[in-house]
C-alpha cells in the first residue's frame, strides 16, 4: 500500500481517479473487461491487506496491554518480595537479639553456679572450724527445742493441730515460693534451694542453734551459717542485711536476716542449704 501511494504521488494522479483513468484508457472491450477485472483484484487485495493491517494493529495493542499488565504484576511481585525480605531480616534481628540476651543470662547463671561451687568448699571449712566450738551450746538448744517439740506434739495430738515442723525439727526459712531445686544446674551442682522472696523479706532460722558465721560469703553474698549441734548446719545466702553475728544463739523462727540479691545472684531470693557433716543434702527432705 505504501508502494502504491508513492506511485500515485509520483504520477500526479489522485488516488480515487486511478481506476477511472485505467478504464477510459482501454482501447477495446476486451481490454476494458480485463482492466475492470484487474481493478477488482487490486481492490480485493488492498482490502485484504488493509484488514490484515488492522488485525496486526489490534494484536499489537493487545500485546502492549498484556505486557503492561505483566509489568505491573512484576513490579507488585518485586515489591512484595522486598517486603518479605525486610520482614525476614527483622525476624532474624529479633531472634539474634533474643539469643544474645539468652546467652548472656546463661553465662551469668554459669558464673553464679561456678562461684557458688567454689564458695561451697569455703562454707564446709567454716563449718568444720566453728562447729566444734558451738556444738555444746547448739546441742543444749536442740535439747530444749526437742523437749518443746515433744510437748507440742503431745498437745497437737490432743487438740488435732499441726506444728509446721518436719521430723528433723526444721521449718521453712521464709514463706515464699520455690523457684529452683536441689541438684545439677548449668553443669554445676546447685547445693540448696531458692525461694523467690522480694528484697527485704524476713529470713528466719529453720531451727535453733548457734551462728557459726555471719558475713560476706563470696558468691553467696551476705551469708548466715547456723550450727544445730547434731552435725546439721543450715545456710542462708544472698541477704541484703544480716541481723545476727557469729557466736550468737538463735531460736527456731527468729529473724536472722533480710532477703536480697547480694553476691552472684540474678534477682532477689533466699538461697537455703542443709548440710550434714559438711555434705550438702536436699533441703526438701528436711522441711515439712
Amino acid at each position: 500500500m505504501n508502494a502504491r501511494a508513492r506511485e500515485t504521488y509520483t504520477r500526479g494522479i489522485p488516488g480515487p481517479l486511478v481506476g477511472f483513468n485505467m478504464l477510459i484508457e482501454a482501447r477495446t472491450v476486451n481490454e476494458l473487461t480485463e482492466r475492470e477485472v484487474a481493478m477488482h483484484r487490486i481492490a480485493n487485495r488492498d482490502n485484504t491487506t488493509f484488514q490484515r493491517l488492522l488485525e496486526s494493529r489490534r494484536i499489537l495493542a493487545d500485546l502492549r496491554t498484556r505486557l503492561a499488565a505483566e509489568e505491573r504484576e512484576r513490579v507488585a511481585a518485586a515489591n512484595d518480595l522486598q517486603a518479605q525480605v525486610a520482614k525476614l531480616a527483622e525476624v532474624r534481628r529479633v531472634r539474634a537479639e533474643a539469643k544474645r540476651r539468652l546467652d548472656a543470662r546463661v553465662q551469668l547463671l554459669r558464673r553464679e553456679a561456678d562461684q557458688l561451687a567454689a564458695d561451697s568448699a569455703r562454707i564446709a571449712a567454716i563449718i568444720r572450724r566453728q562447729e566444734a566450738a558451738a556444738r555444746a551450746r547448739a546441742q543444749a538448744i536442740a535439747n530444749r527445742e526437742a523437749a518443746a517439740s515433744a510437748r507440742a506434739g503431745r498437745r497437737n495430738r490432743r487438740t488435732g493441730e499441726g506444728g509446721g515442723l518436719s521430723s528433723s525439727g526444721l521449718r521453712w526459712p521464709a514463706s515464699c515460693g520455690l523457684t529452683s531445686g536441689f541438684g545439677a544446674r548449668w553443669g554445676r551442682m546447685h547445693e540448696g534451694i531458692d525461694l523467690g522472696c522480694p528484697s527485704g523479706t524476713s529470713v528466719r532460722a529453720a531451727r535453733g542453734g548457734v551462728v557459726l558465721a555471719a558475713g560476706w560469703g563470696g558468691g553467696y553474698g551476705k551469708l548466715v551459717l547456723i550450727g544445730h549441734g547434731d552435725g546439721l548446719v543450715t545456710a542462708y545466702g544472698h541477704n541484703s542485711r544480716l541481723l545476727v553475728s557469729a557466736g550468737q544463739s538463735v531460736e527456731r523462727g527468729q529473724v536472722i536476716a533480710a532477703s536480697g540479691s547480694t553476691g552472684h545472684s540474678t534477682g532477689p531470693h533466699v538461697h537455703f542449704e542443709v548440710r550434714v557433716g559438711g555434705v550438702p543434702r536436699n533441703p526438701l527432705a528436711y522441711l515439712p
